[in-house]
Formats: C-alpha cells, structure tokens, sequence
C-alpha cells in the first residue's frame, strides 16, 4: 500500500535520527544498544526499498529501489549482528534479540538478492543469496532456542505457534501499560496456562497481580521469578515494592539487599536500567499509598549507598541512565515526604546535567513541599531557562522536536506541581502563581 507507506516517512525518518544519534555516542551507548540503532536503520532501509518499488508500481513504472538503500539495509543489520555476537546479550529485557537481528539480515539480504538478480548481476546475486542461506539457518536456530526456553508442548491445550505464544505475551503486557488490569490478568493467565515454563511471562503476570491489588497472589508469583532466575535483579527489586505495599519494610530492605547482590555482576547499564525500574515503582507506590511512605523512606538510604559505591566511569559513560534513576528515586522520597533524602539524590544528577528540566523542577518541588518558597521559585526559574537550553543545544533542524521535548517537561513539572497543592492546601497562595509560570512558559513551546 503506497498510500501507508508514504504516510509513515516521517516516522522512519525520526527513528532513523534518533538511531543515528546513538551511533554518534550520544549518551554513551553500550553494545548492544549500537546493536539497536543499526537495527532500526536496517529496517528503515529495507522498508524505504520496498517504498520506492511500491511507489513506482502503483505510478505504472517499473524502476528499482536504489543501490544505496539496499546495500546500507545489508550493512546496518550485518553491523548488528557482529555487535551482538561480540557482545552476547544476559538481561531479560534483551532475550530473543539476537533472532531479531538475524531475521533483519535475512530480509535484507533478500532485497540484495532480488535487486542485482533484476539487474542481472550474476555474480551479486549469488553473493546476497549465499548471505541470506547463511543468515536463515542461523535464524532458524536462534528462534528454536528462544522458544525452547520456556514452551512445554506437553502442557499446551492445543496446537499454539510460538507467533500466538509472543501475541498473547505481548498484548498482556501491552493491556498492563494501559492500566487494563483486568484484561492483561486475563491474557497473562492464558499464556501461562499454555506457556508455564517462560520466566518472563511468570514476572508479568506478578505484576499484573500486584496492580490489581492481591497482594499474596503477586509476591508467590514474583518469589516464583526469582527462584527460576536466580542472576536476575529485577525479581527481588519487584518483590521489595510488593513487601512494601503490604507494609513489610524489613522484608523489603532484605530484598533490596538481594537485588544488589545480583546486580554485582551485570553489565553498569543494566544496573541503572534495575535502578531507574526501581525509581519509577518506588515513585508510584508513594504516590498511591500512604501507608507504604515509611518503608520507602527505610529502603532508600540502601539504594543510596548502592549508588555511591558505582564506579566512577558510570557517571561518565552512563550519566544519563544514572539521572533517570536518580530521578526516579528522588521523586519518590518527594511522595513519601522525605525532602532531604530527595534533594541527595537530585543534586549529584544536576552535578552530571544542570539543563535537565525535570530533575531541576523536582528539586524546586522538594524545596516547595519542605516549605522553602524562596528556594523553589529559583529552581523553578532554573528549570524555565533550562528548557530554552533544550532548543540551543539542538543541531540546525531538529528545534521542534526540542521544542516538544522542552514543552512535555514542563507540563510535567506544572503537573507534579498541581498534585502537590492538591495535597497540601496550604501551599496554593505560594504554589499557585509558580504554577501558572510553569504552565505559561510550556505553552509558548506551541502544540
């Protein structure tokens, strides 16, 4: 269909300067996050080919894609797969991607393969066609192995491919971002049923079941996870949020120390990632549940220490992961009414990037909530100008995205700001002129 695939150039476009970023070490990337980015490019390429054969077809021509495109499609996915067999991959966030990066060869190399077979390049033909035999076995392999991991045919009510298997995982997990709880419960308990050996699939349903609120049910599923991923950290890390909820906090502070143990030998991002997962649950769960704000304030210093005791190359190589978390971490003291322990974390991520608007709103929002009105109007006033830093730091042609960027942050900002009033009252004559600066400088960031 032209129509749709002219309609989406401007989304392949931005994913591609969004890949092409990373590629310029912007942030650092690790391996297998370079391995991402090719991998992005490769099927911005081979979709781009396909564009342009559909395109001409539906104009009554019969003119080829250009070269350049084709061989940049076999390029980038030839450069993801050495990166990735260079670099095996451990998190569970990354399991099955080393069958993706092949099945993104093999659809390249198919494109060569047609392109120089129309051509009438023997010789080209032959090589592109040996490259997706190699690339397709190797395909085969890696996706039986995926699979293998956790489908019990035996256990199955009926026939189910490992594409229904994936669609059910998928849309559960899907359904759970959108706060459908009730339908991912469902669709989790479904896959389960059919899938009962797949460690991932046990962690979601955990999940699923601590925000639909049953408690016992999350933390035997969640202690589940852990026992049939003993190296992962993202099992006790889940389990501290579900001891906290139930008001459990020594219990927490002994998962967190687990999750700590495991983390010692994963890779520094995946410890961040751990961390800003953390940050973010930590965060909500103070946000929703009164109740749970002493363990959180318990659990803190802990995970403060953890990271203070990162090498130093973390705050180098991955500062902007290590912001996120402390992001995360410090708004969710906001929420549990620690003030002091929120401004320790805010502080070393402002030391790393002062121009961050939300780190630096959320300080002014600790300073506001602790009563220090002065202080917060100039973080507030920091956060306001860091946003124009947004625009100036942008490369010639990218100031919109800068721009929304700049405008989502401070709505954020004005909303976090908004939620703090409503819960202290007290603070409206104060907060409420702050927040309609908030709320005036992300409009004149337009749309």
């Amino acid at each position: 269909n032209s129509e749709l695939m002219a309609k989406y150039e401007p989304t392949w476009e931005r994913a591609a300067r969004d890949a092409r970023r990373v590629l310029e070490a912007r942030g650092n990337p690790t391996p297998i996050e370079q391995a991402r980015a090719h991998t992005i490019l490769s099927q911005l390429y081979t979709h781009r080919s396909l564009h342009e054969t559909f395109k001409s077809l539906a104009e009554g021509e019969t003119s080829e894609p250009d070269e350049e495109t084709i061989i940049k499609a076999v390029e980038h996915a030839q450069e993801a797969v050495r990166l990735v067999n260079a670099n095996p991959t451990t998190a569970i966030e990354d399991r099955g991607f080393d069958s993706i990066v092949y099945s993104d060869l093999v659809l390249a190399a198919i494109g060569a393969r047609n392109y120089y077979h129309n051509k009438g390049d023997v010789d080209r033909e032959a090589e592109y066609s040996k490259l997706h035999d190699d690339a397709s076995a190797r395909w085969r392999v890696l996706s039986s192995q995926a699979l293998s991991q956790f489908e019990k045919p035996q256990l199955t009510t009926g026939p189910l491919t490992s594409c229904d298997g994936a669609q059910l995982l998928n849309d559960g997990s899907e359904a759970l971002s959108r706060g459908e709880t009730d339908r991912a419960l469902r669709l989790l308990e479904e896959y389960m049923a059919k899938y009962p050996g797949d460690p991932q699939g046990v962690a979601a349903l955990g999940w699923a079941q601590y925000l639909a609120g049953d408690l016992g049910a999350a933390l035997g599923t969640m202690e589940r996870f852990e026992e049939e991923t003993p190296d992962n950290p993202y099992g006790p890390a889940r389990r501290a949020i579900i001891l906290l909820a139930q008001g459990k906090p020594e219990e927490a502070k002994a998962a967190i120390t687990a999750m700590v143990e495991r983390m010692q030998n994963r890779p520094p991002s995946t410890r961040l990632q751990v961390l800003v997962s953390l940050g973010e649950d930590l965060d909500n769960l103070s946000r929703k549940e009164s109740k749970a704000h002493d363990g959180v304030k318990a659990i803190l210093p802990e995970v403060r220490r953890y990271i203070d005791s990162l090498p130093p190359e973390v705050r180098t190589d991955l500062g902007w992961r290590l912001i996120l978390a402390l992001n995360n971490l410090g708004s969710a003291a906001i929420w549990a009414e620690d003030y002091e322990a929120a401004e320790r974390f805010f502080e070393p991520g402002l030391q790393i990037n002062g121009d961050y608007v939300l780190l630096r709103s959320n300080l002014a929002l600790a300073k506001m909530a602790s009563g220090d009105t002065p202080a917060a109007k100039a973080e507030y006033a920091k956060a306001i100008a860091s946003a124009d830093v947004y625009l100036k730091n942008e490369a010639e042609g990218d100031e919109t995205e800068a721009a929304a960027t700049a405008k989502r942050e401070l709505e954020a900002a004005a909303e976090a700001l908004d939620s703090l009033i409503e819960a202290k009252p007290d603070l409206e004559k104060e907060g409420g002129p702050l927040l309609e600066e908030l709320r005036s400088a992300a409009a004149k960031y337009g749309r």
